[in-house]
């Protein structure tokens, strides 16, 4: 086969067609009521994600993005507000599932995406594999952060199910010393994630200041312990 300009040549092509696996709408779609059609996206998303190595390898993923494939491109790549980046950046991320991804003042590195683009599992992999890959010099970063989001362009808002990837304490902290003696630490909000588990004997999740407080004063905690609450994982806006 003569090689065609910027291509390699092959001595050979298989060309597989799969039927009703739709990857995408054609131009003129709307008009024939087939608007926002992806069928291998649509089951990938609903399937928390496709794993199709073969495919992957072979490119599926470079043609559209799909949950579960290991191309996804990025965005951002700066310092910025958290809701602020995904007002600016969502509408491009939701059209091409690429992760939004920035940093703040602290020594964080942040991971947005909307929860009906990305899975939350795919994202809380990708985290999972930006922690291994951070967790020394001269990489070393203080936490990694799954910053999941819904609704409509224009109207996102930032969910409660937010998952911090943090570094373990390099020594042990108060928590772990009352801990050791036998007192309960309860963790409230996001401290369980930012100690990285460490020193607490209990973990509470919270979705907003109000809830927060009100789980401090459950009555049915322990008489002697150490109540740790941080902000809400949702609303802060870094």
């Amino acid at each position: 086969m003569r090689a065609v300009q910027g291509m390699a040549a092959f001595e050979r092509i298989h060309l597989i067609v799969m039927d009703s696996v739709g990857i995408g709408e054609a131009p003129d779609a709307a008009a024939f009521g087939d608007y926002g059609v992806h069928t291998l996206s649509h089951i990938a998303r609903e399937q928390g994600g496709l794993n199709m190595p073969n495919m992957a390898v072979l490119g599926l993923s470079n043609i559209e993005p799909i949950a579960g494939g290991p191309a996804r491109k990025v965005i951002g790549n700066k310092a910025a507000s958290g809701t602020e980046i995904i007002e600016e950046l969502g509408e491009e991320h939701v059209k091409t599932g690429a992760l939004i991804v920035y940093t703040s003042a602290d020594s964080v590195l942040q991971i947005a995406a909307h929860e009906d683009i990305v899975p939350l599992k795919e994202l809380y992999d990708i985290c999972e594999y930006c922690r291994e890959i951070t967790l020394e010099d001269p990489y070393m970063l203080g936490r990694i952060i799954a910053r999941p989001f819904v609704g409509e362009i224009g109207h996102f808002k930032r969910t409660a199910n937010r998952h911090d990837y943090a570094l373990k304490p390099f020594q042990p902290t108060v928590m772990n010393t009352l801990k050791d003696a036998g007192l309960a630490v309860i963790s409230f909000g996001k401290i369980a994630d930012i100690f990285d588990g460490e020193g607490a004997t209990k973990a509470v999740r919270t979705v907003s200041n109000e809830d927060g407080m009100d789980s401090v004063k459950l009555p049915d905690h322990e008489t002697s312990f150490l109540p740790s609450l941080n902000e809400p994982i949702n609303e802060s806006t870094n």
